[in-house]
C-alpha cells in the first residue's frame, strides 16, 4: 500500500493506491472502497503501467480524482471511470504527494 484517502463527500468512501514495485509488479493499483473497506473495487481503468504513488480527491466535486505515479500525474473526472494525463507539455517525472486546495475569491 502507498495511499489511503478518505472521501470528505461520504463517510463509508476510502481510496487506496498499492505501489508494486517492490514485488516487481508495475501493475497500476488504484482501489475504492464505499462500505467502509469490507470491499474494494479497482478504478485504475486505463491508468498506464507501472506504481501508483499517491490519490487525491477534488475538494469540490467528489468524482474528479488525481493519481501521481512513476511516470506523471493523471486526472479522472468520472470517479475513476477514464484517466487522462495532466498537462501534455510537463515532463514525465515521478509524482509521490499531492497537495490540492480549493480556491477562494
Amino acid at each position: 500500500m502507498s495511499r489511503i484517502a478518505a472521501s470528505a463527500f461520504d463517510i463509508g468512501t476510502v481510496y487506496m493506491t498499492q505501489n508494486g514495485k517492490r514485488d516487481e509488479r508495475l501493475t497500476p493499483y488504484v482501489w475504492k472502497s464505499a462500505d467502509f473497506g469490507k470491499t474494494w473495487t479497482s478504478i485504475a481503468a486505463n491508468i498506464p503501467v507501472g506504481p501508483v504513488n499517491v490519490i487525491r480527491e477534488d475538494p469540490v466535486n467528489k468524482d474528479i480524482l488525481y493519481v501521481g505515479t512513476d511516470t506523471g500525474v493523471y486526472v479522472t473526472t468520472d470517479g475513476g471511470k477514464a484517466w487522462q494525463t495532466i498537462g501534455t507539455n510537463l515532463p514525465a517525472d515521478t509524482c509521490t504527494t499531492w497537495s490540492s486546495t480549493r480556491a477562494t475569491t
